[in-house]
């Protein structure tokens, strides 16, 4: 497997195309990857890409950025269903964590649903705790009928010393 920075606009619409983006936060994607606060990777297994993570510079949800202010977050976190169960998503973090660490970060946080037990767990074989903070994370996805629509999920906030 291996892991890619994105960094071509070429690489990014690769891995939109294999892991089914929405066309909306590609191009957020982007604009964020341009200004510098985004670092984006994709799985690639030597055919497509089957998987897709984010590193945030500067959280995008005030209550992160309210309790650890200055570090990262990692965010969008996906595996392709056929791909999953064979240790792509610990690589990609691992990716992540790596790049953060180099970039002299202390920690980084994440969000997860707070219904997704297999997320969870799969991030604390990783060293993430549950730091005892619930928030509201929201992003925009297709409607089905070419609109957008909001959608929020309760996440709990889990943090990892970079140390």
């Amino acid at each position: 497997m291996n892991i890619i920075e994105a960094t071509s606009n070429e690489t990014i619409d690769a891995i939109k195309r294999d892991t089914s983006a929405f066309d909306n936060y590609i191009k957020e994607l982007k604009q964020k990857i341009a200004e510098g606060n985004v670092i984006f990777y994709g799985a690639h297994d030597g055919n497509s890409f089957v998987g897709r993570v984010c590193l945030i510079r500067v959280p995008e949800e005030q209550v992160v950025r309210d309790i650890l202010p200055g570090q990262p977050a990692l965010v969008a976190l996906q595996i392709n269903e056929s791909a999953r169960r064979r240790g792509i998503g610990s690589q990609l973090v691992t990716a992540v964590m790596a790049k953060a660490r180099s970039l002299g970060y202390q920690k980084i946080s994440l969000g997860v649903e707070a219904g997704n037990q297999a997320g969870k767990s799969l991030y604390e074989k990783l060293g993430f705790v549950y730091e005892g903070h619930n928030y509201e994370s929201c992003w925009n996805e297709p409607d089905g009928e070419g609109g957008l629509k909001r959608v929020c999920v309760n996440a709990l906030l889990m943090v990892k010393e970079l140390g």
